[in-house]
């Protein structure tokens, strides 16, 4: 695979930032360049299983720009349960072509840049 673009560099949220329940969160980052028309910065975010049994979670956005809001409904299905604690979520951004759309109308696409390094949030519990 051709990765033409180096990795973007992540800028905000600094590691390990806090998102307590019911806000959102601006991701951003250093742009690599300009993109193309099928081009876009994929930003993922994806919740690690913490212990035995629990649910890897991960979601995904395309942009053009150098920054995400992560809206409620984006972020609120990475919130554990009360009884779960907080939940740490990983976050990284690169560079793809886009190549179509899932059943969904979600977009996919091919790599075509380095990934970013990864940073996390630390999101607080939901409440019962």
């Amino acid at each position: 695979s051709d990765l033409v673009y180096p990795a973007p560099t992540l800028q905000d949220p600094p590691n390990e930032s806090p998102v307590p329940w019911q806000s959102t969160v601006v991701l951003e980052w250093s742009a690599v360049g300009e993109l193309a028309e099928d081009e876009y910065y994929h930003l993922h975010m994806e919740r690690r299983p913490a212990v035995e049994g629990e649910d890897w979670y991960g979601d995904y956005s395309y942009t053009k720009g150098t920054s995400y809001l992560a809206e409620l409904s984006f972020l609120v299905p990475f919130h554990l349960v009360a009884d779960g604690g907080e939940a740490t979520v990983y976050w990284w951004v690169r560079v793809v072509r886009k190549t179509g759309e899932d059943e969904n109308g979600k977009p996919t696409g091919i790599d075509i840049g380095l990934h970013s390094e990864e940073r996390t949030l630390i999101l607080e519990a939901r409440p019962d």
